[in-house]
């Protein structure tokens, strides 16, 4: 078996195989006679000729063709009369030969031979050629004359009767060699019967071939044997089966076609034989060291489709018989891969169909192209056992392309990774325009293609999206071992590219449609937001929800201008830190958003963070595009709205998005000019109530200033509460107009210095339903109004107007009742003086629960501490005394 990798000693010229050359070494004696043939041909010689008939074969033959001396037996056989016996020296020339020995005795030498060669010769004796040598042996030896018949008499015995025994022997080991001969055919012809039934029967092709390799090594009694396939591309032998291999063996390993004894037989398509490795320069050992090998090619159609070999740990192991053997193998081999390759190939046919019509299905039932791209990628993943695919889809007119969707085995998430498009796969398939097929030993070109392929990858196919001459994208399917892609499965992703760009040219155009709608319908939406409220914060935020949600942008902000148009603030964003965004201030000029304000145009960036202009302003990102347009307003910029998307997951912002932004822009502007008017009425509306507020507390000298101080105490608590500023800002203003209503309360009744009737008292609880009516006329106090009407409610529910119990109370009515019941309480007027700090919030805490929400109240005694620290120890005892009361 060989070695994989090259060898000089196995790259020589071809060599052919003698046929004598795969003749197995002449059989010896004790494999044709038996001990018990041998026992009979000596019976039936001595039964007919009175003559011992002795073998000399093996070791004995071997001392003999050294020695060319014959040992005498006669004194073993009948006692000899000569001492010391000398021995007789013979000529071994393959014929029949007559010995005599001193004593008189002759002995006949008779060859055996098999196709020429000696393998055994048989003695015949003792026996005498003449009378008068017998006469002589008696007159010597009286006693032995009753033995007469023990000495036959034997004239001419050379040409005679020695020459009739060796024909005979020798006709009976030809019958025997034809017998064993006409068995081995019979062997052959029953394995092939066998054979072909097991191939019927058997349904794996992998059974087949180790049945196929078993019956090689049994046949031929080798100790192993395989089955390489021939891999055309690559130009190896891969194996399939190998069996009886006794040593550490890497099964997996693959043999250079022309390396070792099956790499020559896979060259040249011819049979090899090897009866000593050692001497065969093309003989390569691999885990352990064969002494002998036999290999003969596999041949479907008359193609060369694999090797059968077998090895042998012996030398001179096989024979010619065994060549025919393993071809008749190798022929019911052929008939197995050839069932597997049309077996294979109607399979890859059906998978291709089924490709080409999950794909078509696909693009057919849906103009969603993210669906399409998902679907196309799994049916891709499946039909060519990729370890990855890919769609690659160019980025509009710019020289980049993005990895639309990637995958591993399953669809899993959708990334977007940018790619230098004239760099790597991408662009090659830009410059090419044609399909492409590679394996990792195409070199350099295979390596540029690693632009975002993992490491094991060793086969890619790639095909390019062409509609009307327009590169589109290209699809990617990569391999890993030991997938390698063929000129077939490239035909195969080529047509399906086809119907892949028809299928993105009608997405594309969907999808289009789609953003115009949405796009218009924005506009509506828009229009509508800003003629149904005139809140400022409300429309902008509008504005960046619908803007982020229809660009598919991560965050979004809008800039105004400064009164004095020097810096650019945020007033409204999405997807940004609040704190963060609220100490933003931008010079006119300074970072991207600056620029757009100073130049009056937008921006369309497709990674701003490699733009000179973009500052981080502590919000480091990575690369990310973004969309900046001016907002104009009576041709003069009054803000910028900007929009940013992260590469790492999207696309770039495109220039369909930038005509969408800068008409949006306009209504922007729109809406901030009106909102903008709507405020400064509500303002001045407001400080005209303001001023009846003041006007009402100019009235009372011992009330003046009593409306900010409750205002301020109300705040302190809204913002300990952690509420929105908008909620905060109510609050404040219901602070300085709660009391609103005495403006309808007579100056006689407000102003009496002495204890009210019931009458008097009943017009002063009208204040607060008197405010709620002035105020509720004004669309934007209406909040504010509801706060007045409630602020002289009681958690107990012996309020007023209205008896609201707990949480019935809204929160401001709540936090108002605590922080002007505190400055009424420490507030001298002329029917009472003033409580101290600390008396007073010993009230508030003996009234938790009843008049006060407790929750409130211990808030706002923090809040005093916080601000008198001074009265930090009066005030906690006031609590601790105060706690004790209540319990």
């Amino acid at each position: 078996m060989p070695a994989s990798g090259s060898s000089d000693r196995s790259q020589g010229a071809e060599q052919p195989v003698a046929r004598e050359s795969m003749k197995k070494p002449t059989p010896s004696l004790d494999q044709i006679l038996t001990a018990k043939d041998r026992r009979e041909i000596a019976d039936l010689i001595r039964n007919s000729f009175s003559l011992t008939c002795r073998f000399i074969a093996g070791v004995e033959l071997d001392s003999l063709r050294q020695t060319y001396v014959l040992p005498c037996p006669i004194k073993s056989a009948i006692g000899c009369i000569e001492t010391p016996c000398t021995r007789t020296a013979v000529t071994l020339d393959g014929r029949s030969h007559l010995t005599e020995c001193v004593a008189g005795f002759s002995w006949g030498l008779v060859p055996v031979l098999v196709g020429g060669n000696l393998i055994a010769y048989v003695q015949l004796g003792p026996f005498f050629t003449t009378r008068s040598q017998r006469e002589a042996l008696f007159g010597r030896r009286p006693e032995l004359r009753p033995n007469e018949p023990c000495y036959p008499l034997l004239a001419g015995a050379q040409n005679g009767a020695l020459t009739m025994v060796g024909e005979w022997l020798n006709t009976m080991i030809r019958s025997r060699l034809d017998q064993q001969a006409l068995a081995q055919k019979e062997t052959l012809l029953l394995f092939l019967v066998d054979s072909t039934k097991s191939i019927a029967s058997m349904g794996d092709p992998e059974e087949l071939l180790t049945f196929l390799t078993d019956a090689s090594i049994s046949l031929t009694e080798a100790h192993t044997g395989f089955i390489l396939r021939l891999d055309e591309a690559r130009n190896e032998l891969r194996i399939a089966t190998a069996r009886g291999v006794a040593t550490d063996f890497n099964k997996n390993h693959r043999v250079p076609v022309g390396t070792g004894i099956t790499g020559w037989v896979g060259q040249h398509g011819k049979p090899a034989y090897v009866p000593d490795t050692s001497k065969d320069h093309r003989y390569v050992a691999v885990g352990y060291h064969a002494a002998s090998e036999l290999a003969v090619p596999i041949k479907a159609a008359g193609r060369l489709v694999g090797v059968l070999a077998v090895d042998s740990m012996e030398k001179n192991a096989f024979s010619e018989f065994d060549r025919q053997l393993l071809e008749s193998l190798a022929s019911q081999v052929a008939l197995v891969t050839d069932a597997v390759r049309e077996e294979k190939e109607g399979k890859v046919k059906l998978k291709q169909l089924e490709a080409l019509h999950t794909v078509s299905s696909a693009v057919n039932s849906t103009l969603e192209l993210a669906e399409v791209l998902h679907a196309v990628l799994r049916t891709l993943s499946h039909v060519f056992s990729a370890s990855g695919c890919a769609i690659l889809l160019s980025d509009g007119d710019r020289a980049e392309l993005m990895v639309k969707v990637a995958d591993e085995e399953q669809i899993k998430t959708v990334r977007n990774i940018r790619i230098d498009g004239d760099k790597g796969i991408l662009g090659y398939m830009l410059r090419e325009r044609r399909p492409v097929l590679l394996h990792e030993d195409a070199g350099e070109l295979f390596a540029r293609f690693r632009d975002f392929i993992s490491s094991d990858i060793s086969s890619i196919i790639c095909a390019p999206l062409i509609n009307k001459r327009e590169i589109m994208g290209t699809l990617v399917a990569m391999g890993a071992p030991p997938v390698r892609y063929s000129k077939g499965d490239l035909d195969l992703l080529t047509t399906v590219a086809g119907q892949v760009s028809q299928a993105l040219s009608k997405a594309k155009l969907f999808e289009r449609s789609q953003r115009q709608v949405a796009e218009l319908s924005l506009i509506n939406e828009l229009g509508k937001a800003i003629n149904s409220s005139l809140d400022l914060d409300n429309v902008l935020d509008y504005i960046i929800n619908m803007l982020s949600s229809i660009l598919e942008a991560d965050s979004g902000s809008l800039m105004l201008l400064s009164k004095d148009r020097e810096t650019l603030g945020v007033v409204c964003s999405k997807g940004l830190d609040p704190q963060l965004v609220s100490q933003i201030r931008l010079k006119v000029g300074e970072g991207i958003a600056g620029w757009v304000a100073q130049h009056e145009k937008p921006l369309l960036l497709g990674d701003a963070s490699q733009d000179p202009r973009y500052v981080e302003l502590d919000m480091p990102r990575h690369h990310f595009s973004m969309i900046s347009v001016p907002i104009v307003n009576k041709d003069s910029v009054i803000g910028v709205l900007n929009f940013e998307r992260s590469l790492d997951r999207k696309h770039p912002f495109t220039e369909d998005d930038l005509v969408l932004l800068s008409t949006l822009g306009g209504q922007a502007a729109m809406a901030v000019e009106n909102a903008s008017l709507y405020r400064n009425l509500i303002q001045v509306h407001f400080e005209t109530i303001q001023s009846l507020a003041h006007a009402l507390e100019a009235k009372d000298q011992y009330t003046h200033g009593h409306s900010r101080r409750v205002s301020k105490d109300a705040v302190r608590i809204a913002q300990r509460l952690g509420l929105q500023p908008k909620s905060i800002e109510i609050i404040r203003h219901a602070a300085l107009l709660h009391d609103i209503g005495k403006i309808g309360v007579r100056d006689s009744v407000l102003l009496k210095p002495g204890k009210l009737s019931d009458d008097e008292l009943g017009q002063i609880r009208r204040h607060s339903v008197l405010g709620h009516t002035i105020l509720n006329n004004v669309e934007h106090l209406r909040a504010v109004a509801e706060i007045v009407r409630h602020h002289h409610e009681r958690i107990d529910g012996k309020g007023y107007p209205d008896h609201l119990k707990g949480q019935e109370i809204p929160l401001g009515s709540r936090i108002i009742c605590i922080s002007d019941c505190f400055d009424a309480m420490i507030t001298t007027r002329p029917y009472r003086e003033g409580l101290s700090i600390d008396a007073a919030v010993r009230e508030l805490i003996l009234n938790k629960g009843a008049q006060f929400d407790p929750q409130l109240v211990d808030i706002f005694v923090e809040i005093i501490k916080e601000h008198h620290p001074a009265l930090a120890p009066l005030l906690e005892e006031a609590v601790a005394s105060g706690g004790r009361q209540a319990a």
